[in-house]
């Protein structure tokens, strides 16, 4: 099977190099399109009530820390990324939407192993992966 569109869920964290490396490697070897997702959640996702708080600002100013982050991280990168998409929501829904919106054909996401308290809050692997119209490769990395 040959790949032309790859994108690569990344998070700010120090796994970003690791996955991202991966998904450079596969992109060359298939001379494939290679672009990254990152999804900040939506703090009023996770907030019950009333606040005045300015939610719309707190996502803007998320999103702009997340890629400030990212191009510093991937500055020295040697393969090109067609698109940086960085947006909040959904994990799942996000995903989807990016690999339906640029005929993604491989995603690449890094993959933790949790206790069982952590798999229950964290993992979303596998709502994922049920609905996911594309191949997926997780790469395995360290927490």
């Amino acid at each position: 099977m040959s790949y032309h569109n790859i994108l690569v869920a990344i998070n700010t964290n120090e796994n970003l190099k690791t996955i991202v490396n991966k998904g450079v490697e596969i992109a060359r070897h298939h001379n494939a399109t290679l672009s990254t997702i990152h999804i900040d959640m939506k703090f009023e996702d996770f907030y019950i009530g009333e606040l005045d708080f300015d939610f719309e600002k707190y996502d803007e100013m998320a999103r702009s820390r997340s890629q400030s982050d990212i191009l510093a991280k991937l500055g020295d990168l040697d393969y090109p990324i067609t698109n940086s998409i960085i947006c909040s929501g959904d994990l799942s829904n996000e995903i989807i939407d990016a690999i339906k919106k640029n005929n993604i054909d491989l995603l690449i996401m890094g993959h933790h192993h949790y206790s069982r308290l952590g798999q229950f809050f964290m993992s979303v692997s596998a709502p994922l992966i049920e609905a996911m119209p594309c191949d997926i490769l997780l790469v395995k990395v360290t927490q």
